[in-house]
């Protein structure tokens, strides 16, 4: 199955956040992780995952060689790409 590894970073360039996720929506005003799971955190073995909310604005996006990098209005920023399990 295809999977997304997201990395959320800070406005100081700092990786605050490894999620994997199984499906990626984003507006210019939300992105949303369904079925996501942040990496080095335990959860069940039956759990499905979270939903994750991020109510940020969308400054804008690149895509570079299958590499997503969505930059947000307050300096935070996410890379994207796809991982196989």
């Amino acid at each position: 199955m295809k999977k997304l590894l997201i990395k959320l970073y800070n406005d100081r360039d700092i990786c605050i956040e490894q999620i994997i996720s199984v499906n990626m929506d984003a507006t210019s005003h939300i992105t949303i992780l369904e079925k996501s799971f942040i990496v080095g955190k335990t959860y069940q073995n039956n759990s499905l995952g979270q939903c994750y909310h991020i109510i940020k604005d969308i400054d804008h996006w690149n895509i570079i060689e299958g590499l997503i990098t969505i930059y947000y209005i307050d300096g935070y920023y996410m890379e994207i790409s796809r991982i196989h399990d």
